[in-house]
């Protein structure tokens, strides 16, 4: 696909300007440098956030060794069990789009760009060829999850076992469709109540952590579109993103909130600081294209927060 690295590098010199453009972030105690001093006709540009330019910048020393662990572990993880049937229809789309010539694709979301940076090959098979791919536990969790709490502001169920049913009834109207595809979701009916009071847990982390609230809630599971630059001999570029939600400031400014259903891993003691920080660099690259978009949207929105919301392990962490 010869012309997705030159989108890719161009669509970087929009973002080259940008380092930290919110005032805050509360994923981090990091703030903007007091030098650089933007209007804010400038700041609505600025906020493209490195999304091409990151993703050819070769591999960092530092996730290097991630990344040969991670080979390891899937040389010598035994594979998936796929049923016959499954197999041949993944063998038989990957033939047949690998006959087709690539191009440059004309839409880009946040989530594709950083599969790109974690594996080619992968966004290669799961976002140019879009081979299937079978359910995974988690997945389905997150997905489940992010439903119940976009629709917690429907009404005024808001309480631990209003939403802990909520998800009961969310898994009840989809869990045939799981459980009988080969291989299920779940193979033993232990594996899915383990499954179940792990998710219901995520809820409960979620309402300790903080109490939903109309009065600063502007949207949610919004979707969000703005056009990149590229070179003019190549197809106007489209980035794309559904936000999980987007809360009021007290002045005024826009608060940009992702919920993650795990834990996250630039807080484990046992990484170096530097890891840390890039673990958390990569974390943050998803909500810093969400407010890029807000700024491009109306007329330019001011983003002046990025809260991700990690639900997973004894406790939410943002």
């Amino acid at each position: 696909c010869k012309h997705l690295p030159v989108g890719i590098s161009n669509f970087a010199s929009e973002a080259s300007a940008l380092t930290h453009t919110c005032r805050r972030q509360q994923h981090t105690a990091a703030t903007t440098s007091p030098r650089r001093q933007h209007t804010a006709a400038n700041r609505r540009n600025m906020m493209v956030v490195l999304l091409l330019q990151t993703l050819l910048r070769p591999a960092r020393p530092l996730l290097a060794p991630l990344r040969r662990r991670a080979a390891t572990v899937v040389r010598d993880a035994a594979p998936q069990q796929l049923d016959a049937a499954t197999q041949a229809r993944i063998r038989k789309a990957g033939a047949d789009k690998a006959k087709a010539p690539l191009r440059m694709p004309s839409r880009l979301s946040p989530t594709a760009a950083t599969t790109f940076l974690e594996c080619e090959q992968l966004f290669l098979f799961r976002n140019l060829w879009r081979l299937p791919e079978p359910p995974s536990p988690a997945l389905v969790r997150g997905s489940l999850v992010h439903s119940v709490l976009e629709h917690m502001f429907d009404g005024q169920k808001r309480s631990k076992e209003e939403l802990q049913d909520a998800f009961r009834d969310e898994w009840r109207s989809v869990r045939d469709k799981y459980l009988s595809v080969q291989p299920p979701l779940f193979s033993t009916i232990e594996e899915e109540k383990t499954w179940g009071t792990e998710s219901l847990g995520l809820l409960e982390n979620y309402l300790r952590f903080e109490t939903p609230d109309d009065e600063t809630l502007v949207e949610r599971e919004a979707w969000l579109e703005a056009t990149a630059k590229v070179p003019s001999s190549l197809p106007p570029l489209k980035v794309v993103g559904k936000v999980d939600r987007v809360d009021r400031e007290d002045d005024g400014s826009l608060r940009v909130v992702d919920y993650k259903t795990g834990q996250a891993a630039c807080e484990r003691p046992y990484y170096k600081e530097e890891l840390r920080n890039e673990l958390r660099e990569r974390a943050l690259f998803q909500l810093r294209v969400y407010a890029w978009m807000l700024s491009r949207r109306d007329g330019g929105a001011d983003v002046s927060a990025l809260r991700l919301l990690y639900l997973g392990g004894e406790k939410a962490v943002a």
